[in-house]
This record gives structure tokens, sequence and C-alpha cells, in this order.
């Protein structure tokens, strides 16, 4: 019998594709766990029309992370914070970092892009990088002034 894989599954293979199995395999232990369904025409051609709009909406995916990281490329912003002397009251962390590619750049970046060490805790130049998981990467200047209280 043909099955349609709704979940992965050790031995046999993983979500959307299509086995063929034992009769009483697929009754008795796949059907009743939801793990598959029959695969009837109906279901083959659903499955196939879900992996191609996967497939384009990666397509985009991809061609916007691309359009954000040249844009930001060798770019710097500008951060003020309160300090005292050269040493900050708080840090400059990710989501500052983040916060303010937004508002001068409009750009959609995840805290998880942005590569640093350590939170800044000195005022001046930095460098960051911003690195996608699909191995892009564009580097930033962040330029943290102090403002005074």
């Amino acid at each position: 019998m043909k099955v349609l894989l709704l979940k992965d599954e050790k031995k046999i293979g993983k979500k959307g594709e299509i086995k063929e199995v034992s009769d009483g395999y697929a009754r008795n232990s796949l059907f009743p766990r939801k793990i598959a369904t029959p695969a009837t025409e109906a279901t083959v051609s659903q499955i196939k029309q879900e992996k191609q709009q996967e497939v384009v909406k990666d397509a985009l995916q991809k061609k916007e992370i691309e359009t954000i990281i040249e844009k930001i490329d060798n770019k710097s912003i500008t951060i003020k914070r309160r300090s005292q002397g050269e040493k900050l009251f708080g840090s400059v962390d990710k989501e500052a970092i983040v916060e303010s590619l937004k508002k001068e750049y409009n750009v959609n970046v995840t805290n998880s892009w942005v590569k640093i060490n350590h939170p800044i805790k000195t005022v001046g130049q930095h460098d960051v990088t911003i690195e996608v998981d699909s191995g892009k990467k564009a580097k930033i200047t962040i330029c943290v002034e102090a403002v005074k209280q």
C-alpha cells in the first residue's frame, strides 16, 4: 500500500514522502498514530503543490535576504547612550542594533543575524557582522555616541 507520510518516521522516511508499506503496517500502526494517510491522487497532487509553493517561498525569502545584506553592507549606524567618560551606563546589545537598523535603513533583521561576542560598553566605533544562516555576510560600523545627562 502506498502511504503519504505526515510526520518523519524512522526506518520509513520523512514528512511529505510517498512510501510503499505493507497493508497491515499501514492500517495497524501508521494510520492510528496519524503518521501517514493513504496516498490517493488528490493527496499526491496536494503535496506536489505545497512543495512548489515552498520552493517559491524559499526563493523569495533568499532574494529578500540578499537585498537586505546589500542594503546594509559597509554602512554605519549611530546609537546614542548615556555615559560617564568613555564607559556607557548600560550597553548596546543585539536588540539595540536591530532596532537602529530598522529605523535607519528600514530593514527587518533578526537578533540571531547580529554577531557580536559581548554587548558594547564603550563609546566609539565598533565593527559588527550581520550573518544570515545561508552564509551571506554584511559588515556594519556601530558609532556609539555619548549623551550627557
